[in-house]
């Protein structure tokens, strides 16, 4: 089919074509969105040492500093 080589483009030409019949492609997605799976985090509240015994506490929440599971981010790390 001519189609260049990405996995969105494989995706639409998996399905039956019938070419005989003028079956094809005519659109292709200029833009494709990627989404990543980030979890659920832990349900544990607490962290248990060895003998099962509470450790410490765990946060409740997500997020830490405003980042959440998944936040793509740029280190600008000074030398020295």
């Amino acid at each position: 089919m001519q189609l260049g080589k990405t996995h969105t483009l494989d995706a639409l030409s998996i399905g039956p074509l019938d070419h005989e019949n003028g079956d094809a492609i005519v659109r292709f997605p200029g833009q494709v969105l990627v989404a990543k799976a980030t979890g659920r985090g832990s349900y544990a509240r607490t962290t248990p040492d060895r003998y099962g015994f509470p450790r410490l506490r765990r946060a409740r929440i997500k997020q830490h500093f405003g980042y959440v599971t998944g936040d793509l981010v740029r280190a600008c790390v000074p030398t020295g």
